[in-house]
């Protein structure tokens, strides 16, 4: 357990499912500075700070994230686009049918 009154700021990163433990500070502005590098880097799918203390009246350990960034999922519009190509294809031969049906 941490020693009571000294704050840890802990650096992770993601870049599957789970996260990294990527440094340990006691100061949070260079832990929010590496984070946002690390972010910055387009390396990883999330980036966070936790800060973590001691609470001696409860006997416990806190841990609070201060900083949380993930990365924009991108969506796949392959597939999106097939069904739209192959939605117009059928339509297109449709019309066509009845087109030709009709004038001759």
């Amino acid at each position: 357990m941490a020693v009571a009154g000294k704050i840890t700021y802990i650096v992770h990163t993601r870049t599957g499912r789970s996260w990294s433990e990527k440094g340990r500070t006691g100061n949070m502005d260079s832990a929010l500075n590496a984070a946002d590098k690390l972010f910055s880097s387009k390396k990883f799918k999330g980036v966070k700070v936790d800060k973590e203390f001691a609470d001696p009246s409860q006997g416990r350990l806190v841990v609070t994230t201060i900083f949380d960034k993930k990365a924009a999922q991108r969506r796949n519009i392959i597939p999106l686009l097939l069904l739209l190509s192959v939605t117009m294809g059928v339509a297109a031969y449709f019309l066509t049918t009845v087109a030709i049906r009709q004038y001759l």
